[in-house]
């Protein structure tokens, strides 16, 4: 990757926090690159060096809360004393709760489909692995790749959506639901 200088650095994290603010104002989807240009008071192409499209943007904003979630799914994770149907309970309450709190963001990076898909992105293949290896080890690995893409395609942003606003599912009833799906309680 090429070393940014100084002032480059400068602009770019201008137009991330101010790109922050406006989205939490008037709403990612109703904030333009134009409109972002035109508040800090720089050219679109300055603004375009730094973030090819708005997906772009709203990927670098989000990567940092990314990576908290991880962190509370590594904690999780290293506890031994927890079984993988809890761990897995765990993990889709923490992105589900994730997915809540960044619901427009989110959006944004999933329409990214021209300049690449989001499930080809390390983010992704990392959320990929955690999900995939609480799945039962007797199952054969297409099997659990399978289980994992269904279950991540359920917790599209377009998907958890549509649960919370037309079916009237809350978080914690699209939890249980999931885990019932997926044989994922012990119960089962």
């Amino acid at each position: 990757m090429k070393q940014l200088r100084k002032d480059a650095i400068e602009n770019r994290l201008r137009i991330e926090n101010t790109a922050k603010e406006l989205f939490e104002i008037y709403g990612v989807e109703n904030t333009s690159m134009n409109r972002i240009s035109k508040e800090l008071g720089i050219g679109m192409g300055t603004l375009y060096r730094h973030f090819e499209d708005k997906s772009a943007l709203c990927y670098k904003l989000i990567e940092n809360d990314f990576d908290r979630l991880f962190k509370e799914m590594d904690y999780a994770e290293q506890n031994n004393q927890i079984t993988n149907y809890e761990k897995f309970g765990i993990y889709l309450e923490l992105f589900i709760d994730f997915k809540s709190k960044h619901l427009d963001t989110l959006n944004c990076v999933e329409k990214r489909e021209f300049h690449g898909d989001f499930r080809d992105t390390p983010t992704f293949q990392k959320l990929s692995k955690k999900f995939w290896n609480t799945f039962d080890n007797e199952e054969s690995p297409e099997w659990k790749t399978f289980k994992t893409d269904m279950l991540l395609n359920a917790l599209s942003t377009k998907s958890y959506q549509y649960q919370v606003d037309k079916r009237g599912l809350n978080n914690e009833q699209l939890k249980q639901f999931l885990q019932n799906l997926f044989n994922m309680t012990e119960d089962f």
